[in-house]
């Protein structure tokens, strides 16, 4: 019995999915000196190299993608997202807008200078800021923005190939501000940490550990006050023959 992979990835797009993953994750966990491509970028250049071979999934199982992508997010930062946001909310928001705003004005005037489409430039804004949501939302628009369906196909393909083409820069550039411009403004990140966590009371002490303490209350019928009435903890079975702590009595 011979197998035709391509057709079988082709006529299941889950299969295909959780393939492209799983080859991504795989290529993600090597290491070129002591640089890691990472998961995302594993990914990333796996779909790659697929669709260069005309596999291609369906948009339910894009959905279905975007779907656990905020999840995920949602469960990692949910608990602790209302007491950050009512403490520093107001200058996350600056942030945001500050970055959003520059962001989209490079784009859409790198754009009309080289004459991309609506689909690459929205897929170098989302690349280059690492927002899935950015890419989610603009294919979504273009989805329901009534133009041709020649046109929207390769809109959709634009959109997927900057995005993938510009979410490694966009990446590589966050490691390097996170890592070089603390050292240009002549700040210690450490420090800096240390002394953010002691004005809003927080323990530095990373060998500090503190524990609840646990309280256990049980109800003892009077079958179980009988069964034990009298005997030690070696006779219930408890403690092994060679310790003895005490007996037990009824009240």
């Amino acid at each position: 019995m011979n197998i035709n992979v391509a057709d079988l990835l082709n006529g299941n797009y889950i299969l295909l999915l959780f393939v492209v993953l799983a080859l991504g994750l795989c290529l993600g966990k090597l290491r070129l000196g002591s640089v890691q491509l990472g998961n995302s970028i594993g990914v990333l250049v796996v779909s790659l190299l697929l669709g260069q071979q005309h596999f291609s999934i369906n948009t339910d199982a894009l959905n279905l993608g975007f779907m656990l992508f905020i999840f995920c997010v949602g469960v990692e930062a949910g608990p602790n997202f209302f007491s950050i946001f009512f403490r520093d909310g107001k200058n996350y928001l600056m942030l945001a807008l500050v970055m959003v705003g520059s962001a989209l004005l490079i784009a859409l005037g790198l754009g009309k200078l080289f004459g991309w489409d609506i689909g690459l430039t929205a897929g170098m804004l989302a690349g280059s800021m690492t927002s899935t949501p950015v890419l989610v939302g603009a294919g979504d628009t273009l989805r329901h923005s009534g133009i041709a369906s020649t046109q929207l196909s390769s809109a959709l393909d634009n959109l997927s190939l900057g995005y993938a083409l510009t979410y490694l820069i966009g990446l590589v550039s966050l490691i390097v501000g996170a890592r070089y411009l603390p050292k240009l403004q002549h700040q210690d990140l450490q420090t800096s940490a240390q002394q953010i966590a002691r004005e809003r009371g927080l323990d530095t002490d990373a060998n500090r550990k503190v524990y609840l303490p646990v309280i256990r209350a049980y109800r003892v019928g009077p079958e179980l006050v009988a069964w034990t009435d009298g005997k030690n903890l070696r006779e219930l079975g408890i403690l092994p023959p060679d310790r003895l702590l005490y007996r037990t009595y009824s009240p």
